[in-house]
């Protein structure tokens, strides 16, 4: 059991939407665009948004504010929510201005979408992250790299129980972090 909570623990690191977020910027921006463009993309979304909500969440842990990395309580959460939406939805004005790619929009809209109907069901239930914009990301992973996106698909499922063998989430929190995932990757395919 004490091997099983290791690897749950390491699972767990490694599918953080932080760390996860900022592979699929790098891959995405240097799969679909120039080199120039990529570096302008890759700046406003990991100067933007990932590296300020990595310095708010270590800030906020090291003060004590947050219980851990992963902000697992329900009530801590709220703050970062709004502080994420608002960061995505200025990187999606500025890549809109920029005149970058109307994918790459499309992506940070109905990612800030997400965000924010995750954040208005967090009232009630605490959705995990991990399996939402995991689970989210395999659908922009796809318009990139199909079989990579399969094959990170095939790997959620551990994810999933990862979260609830750490028991940072209740299987109804996990269940929500599934339906939030697949309905806003749905959509994404539509546009």
């Amino acid at each position: 059991m004490k091997n099983l909570l290791k690897a749950a623990k390491i699972l767990s690191y490694l599918s953080h939407p932080l760390f996860t977020s900022l592979f699929l910027i790098i891959s995405f921006s240097l799969t679909r665009y120039s080199t120039r463009q990529a570096m302008i993309i890759m700046a406003i979304l990991i100067f933007g948004v990932v590296l300020p909500m990595n310095v708010v969440t270590y800030l906020g842990l090291r003060k004590g504010r947050f219980t851990d990395f992963d902000v697992s309580s329900r009530s801590q959460r709220s703050p970062l929510y709004i502080m994420v939406i608002i960061t995505m939805l200025i990187a999606s004005g500025a890549i809109y201005l920029l005149g970058l790619d109307r994918v790459l929009f499309s992506n940070c809209l109905i990612t800030s979408l997400l965000l924010l109907t995750v954040y208005l069901i967090n009232y009630r239930l605490k959705v995990s992250l991990h399996v939402s914009l995991n689970i989210f990301f395999c659908f922009i992973l796809y318009q990139i790299h199909p079989y990579s996106a399969i094959a990170f698909a095939l790997v959620l499922p551990l994810v999933a129980f990862s979260r609830l063998l750490l028991k940072r989430h209740t299987l109804a929190e996990v269940a929500a972090g599934v339906a939030v995932g697949l309905v806003f990757g749905g959509l994404l395919l539509m546009i």
